[in-house]
């Protein structure tokens, strides 16, 4: 129950309302029998900077941080932890002292997803990244930590892809032009595939993924594109509600110091993405 020493925690993104953060982590609070609640806050990226002082004004225990804020919340933390210096991007929000300290758990939650979704260790693979944004860094910075041989990305811009990897300094990785044959020649060659694009988007090159490849999608809404082809092709593939939790668990983590409940808040989330699918296919009354 919500009290008035209840502590907050929430997200910040513009939009939220599609988030099963809220149901995840408050059915971790009620779990662990801690005194918190999280909730989602809409916040234009104009006003990112104002939020983000208003929480640590506020006492929060900390809060996440989606689309489109990942990298610009890095110029309003007072500290970054090593993986969200690294990466350039930013997820999870800790306060001490009234100051913003930015965190990334993207990057480890991926890799926890591969493992137990897929049963995949990035090391020595040839990767492909889809994408460029806050979330791609993170997974690109995890897979040359992980010793993947060979990490291409093809973004929509690729301006951004060449900042992402030139800011990682990788060496072996490389920028696809986003045009159907360069991508389909890599999609070709890729034992792992991560699409970091929006649920809508539309990958290049699909036909040609092999049945040996690993896919995963961060999306978690809906099936995908990219998901619709793995499976055709006979791919081990995955949506990105693993990732959601297991990057979630280490944000709660960081929150109250308690290990998280993580089957509890894998199983919330599973139930809530149920209902939402459910009330969209429901006949009209």
């Amino acid at each position: 129950m919500v009290s008035s020493n209840s502590r907050l925690c929430g997200l910040i993104g513009w939009p939220v309302r599609h988030s099963l953060s809220p149901a995840m982590h408050n059915a971790a609070f009620a779990a662990t029998g801690l005194d918190g609640v999280y909730l989602g806050f809409e916040v234009p990226p104009e006003r990112l900077h104002r939020a983000m002082k208003g929480m640590a004004a506020l006492g929060f225990l900390g809060c996440n941080l989606t689309v489109p804020h990942k990298e610009t919340a890095r110029g309003a933390c007072g500290r970054l932890d090593p993986d969200a210096q690294r990466f350039g991007a930013v997820n999870t929000l800790t306060f001490e002292d009234g100051t913003a300290v930015g965190h990334n758990t993207d990057a480890a939650g991926f890799l926890r997803a591969l493992q137990v979704e897929l049963g995949c260790d990035p090391q020595g693979a040839r990767a492909l990244v889809l994408g460029a944004g806050g979330v791609a860094r993170a997974v690109v910075g995890a897979l040359m930590q992980a010793g993947a041989d060979v990490i291409a990305v093809a973004a929509r811009t690729p301006g951004r892809a060449e900042v992402l990897l030139d800011a990682l300094a990788f060496a072996c990785g490389r920028v696809v032009p986003w045009t159907e044959t360069e991508v389909r020649a890599e999609v070709a060659q890729a034992e792992l595939v991560v699409s970091c694009l929006p649920p809508e988007a539309q990958p290049l090159g699909l036909e040609a993924l092999p049945a040996r490849a690993v896919v995963l999608d961060v999306a978690y809404e809906r099936e995908t594109a990219l998901l619709r082809a793995a499976h055709r092709a006979g791919a081990r593939a995955a949506g990105g509600l693993e990732m959601l939790v297991q990057q979630g668990a280490l944000s709660f983590e960081l929150w109250t110091r308690q290990a998280a409940p993580i089957d509890i808040m894998r199983a919330a989330a599973q139930a809530e993405l149920a209902a939402r699918r459910e009330r969209r296919t429901a006949p009209e009354p």
